[in-house]
């Protein structure tokens, strides 16, 4: 991979050099997907860990979403065109920067004309708020999975297995979320984030409490609740803003563990 998260909430770590040999024979036509949008496309539905795979209707309603798209995904075409965009946008985060990042550069990269961007989002900014609530979304729906595999799991591998899927966001590209993390706060305002991006973190404590059994325990009250998913993902993002290689280390994941387990009510 891989706001947004981990095993199905990634994006994938492909390597681009196929695709610019492709489009060298065979330029595309201007405003087209061309061949190499196409290859990305194909290679994205056909390889388990490549990541994009997810359709986006949950974010298409405009009361739900942070981002402002100039033009919703509705086919499947459209989302194998988001698809490339997106995974071309986070190879050029990872290689090469934020700073470096350009509309031009992302469509050059994708096999598109820049104006098939342009036709989903005005600046580069709201591409990267659009990949944050996508990651988003996989990444809750992942949870969904986790859950149903943990099912009579020990309690810290459960834990641990929630836990993965944020840890895990964008293919583990860390970098890749800090970039994206950093430009959601930066241009948007903070009541929007707080309103898109908290139940995540309720989600997160709902699905920690499924998994530990401890549902209806007498301790578990909203406010443990709260603190619980709050605490778990205000680290995450403040390890992603201030030392992103933290997402990486065994002890930082550790750390995490141990929050959790010493929150959680025991069954």
């Amino acid at each position: 991979m891989k706001f947004i998260l981990g095993s199905g909430a990634a994006f994938g770590c492909s390597d681009s050099s196929g695709l610019d040999a492709h489009q060298a024979d065979h330029p595309q036509p201007p405003g087209g997907g061309g061949p190499r949008a196409d290859a990305a496309a194909g290679r994205m539905r056909g390889d388990p860990h490549a990541q994009f795979s997810v359709p986006l209707p949950p974010m298409n309603s405009p009361t739900s979403r942070l981002g402002r798209w100039r033009k919703a995904p509705v086919q499947a075409r459209v989302d194998d065109t988001l698809r490339a965009i997106f995974e071309a946008t986070a190879q050029l985060l990872e290689g090469e920067g934020l700073d470096r990042l350009s509309t031009n550069r992302i469509a050059a990269r994708a096999g598109f004309a820049v104006g098939t961007l342009y036709q989903y989002f005005p600046n580069k900014q709201e591409l990267l708020v659009a990949m944050a609530e996508d990651e988003l979304e996989r990444g809750l729906q992942a949870l969904e999975g986790v859950v149903q595999a943990q099912a009579g799991a020990p309690r810290e591998a459960a834990v641990r297995a929630v836990l993965a899927v944020w840890l895990r966001a964008f293919g583990g590209r860390h970098k890749v979320m800090g970039d994206v993390i950093r430009t959601v706060l930066l241009h948007r305002d903070v009541q929007d984030v707080h309103r898109r991006f908290s139940p995540a973190a309720l989600r997160v404590a709902d699905r920690l409490i499924t998994v530990t059994g401890g549902q209806g325990h007498p301790s578990l009250t909203p406010e443990l609740r709260f603190v619980l998913g709050h605490a778990l993902l205000s680290s995450v993002r403040a390890a992603l803003l201030d030392e992103p290689a933290l997402i990486a280390r065994p002890a930082f994941e550790d750390a995490l563990v141990r929050l959790a387990l010493g929150l959680l009510p025991v069954a």
